[in-house]
């Protein structure tokens, strides 16, 4: 039986993306999309995505079903999948259902894993559905639910996506949620740092006094870190505030140089001006400020007086 080029397909199906043609790149990507391979499955949807393809949801909705029900026989390392999510997403589709089954999915045993974590090529995957459920009309108590459940995923990015997501709903139910996973803990810093900013995005100046309490933690070094990193870039006054006290408070280096990265983060004028005093002020602390300063959406302001 002759070898199958499948490198040379994949280069074909990118080489639409060139074709004055839309109704051919059409046609031919259909055809892609029915077959079983999972590469170049992943490399149609990627192109109908580019190129905006939106009349291509039904085969896209269709490839996707196929390849969620087979499991991880036909698509190992779920490059099917999770291209075909993020294509239907960005297509506007807006039905939950694929989504929800997609955070159910795991693929155990597929990949080597990072230390500490069971191998699951899954998880991208439903990474990518908590990204599109955030656009879909659902009822925010399933919406909370089943963020909760990715909460104590087994996949660290997961955990930490679905700690954003919360943040982004908007929904006051989310506080609690991520005040317990917080209060819980979890091995990943990301993980913390993603409860504290969902935290600061629903709560508002409210979360300030919890978040700063894992600031004096002193047995949790990366706690601190990412506490003091998320109420520095917090467009919130008070939280500005808190973080300007941790800075100038007898804290261990590492915790103070979050302070001045988070500030260069911030949305706040107030930030930036406080980078330049400690720039001014702090010889010690000089290169930093000004690294942090240089990353501020304010830096015109004192780019001349700086570079005199």
């Amino acid at each position: 039986m002759p070898k199958v080029d499948i490198e040379g397909k994949a280069r074909a199906i990118d080489e639409l993306r060139q074709s004055p043609d839309r109704e051919a790149v059409v046609a031919e990507l259909k055809k892609v999309l029915k077959q079983r391979n999972n590469y170049l499955a992943a490399k149609a949807a990627r192109v109908a995505s580019d190129l905006a393809m939106d009349e291509l949801l039904p085969e896209l909705r269709a490839a996707y079903d196929r390849f969620l029900s087979g499991g991880a026989k036909g698509d190992p390392q779920c490059w099917a999948k999770i291209a075909l999510v993020r294509a239907l997403k960005e297509l506007g589709h807006r039905d939950p259902e694929p989504y929800l089954r997609g955070l159910e999915c795991e693929q155990l045993g597929a990949w080597v894993p990072p230390p500490g974590e069971q191998d699951d090529a899954a998880g991208p995957l439903r990474s990518a559905c908590i990204s599109a459920l955030l656009e879909c009309s659902i009822d925010d108590v399933e919406l909370l639910t089943r963020l909760a459940d990715r909460l104590t995923d087994r996949v660290a990015a997961v955990r930490a996506d679905a700690a954003a997501a919360v943040g982004r709903t908007g929904a006051g139910a989310g506080v609690p949620l991520l005040r317990l996973k917080a209060s819980t803990g979890d091995r990943e810093p990301e993980v913390l740092g993603q409860c504290f900013f969902g935290l600061l995005e629903l709560a508002q100046a409210d979360a300030v006094p919890f978040i700063a309490k894992f600031i004096d933690q002193e047995d949790d070094p990366d706690a601190r870190v990412e506490a003091a990193a998320a109420l520095a870039e917090a467009p919130i006054p008070q939280a500005l505030e808190a973080a300007r006290r941790v800075f100038e408070g007898r804290m261990d280096r590492d915790v103070r140089e979050a302070v001045l990265s988070g500030l260069g983060g911030s949305k706040l004028e107030a930030a930036a001006e406080y980078l330049f005093e400690v720039y001014e002020d702090e010889p010690a602390w000089r290169d930093k400020a000004l690294e942090a300063l240089e990353r501020s959406r304010h830096w015109r302001a004192y780019e001349n007086e700086i570079r005199r």
